[in-house]
């Protein structure tokens, strides 16, 4: 029970570091733009995920290196 509420807690503290990410971004006018390229962020996915700070591209190739790596 001990971990799940570990789990459960590093989740939380993840996601409100991801909100403090978006509002630093908004603030900065960056809200919207890929962290890795510099290219716009689809409106879709950030439909999909308001917090997302990579374009699907970025993202997608960040996923597959870290399958290769596994």
């Amino acid at each position: 029970e001990r971990e799940y509420f570990q789990v459960f807690h590093n989740r939380i503290l993840q996601r409100i570091s991801q909100i403090d990410d978006a509002l630093r971004r908004i603030a900065n006018n960056e809200y919207g733009v890929c962290n890795e390229c510099g290219e716009p962020i689809g409106m879709k996915r950030l439909h999909a995920l308001p917090l997302a700070s990579l374009c699907i591209e970025c993202q997608e190739d960040i996923e597959i290196h870290q399958k290769n790596i596994a």
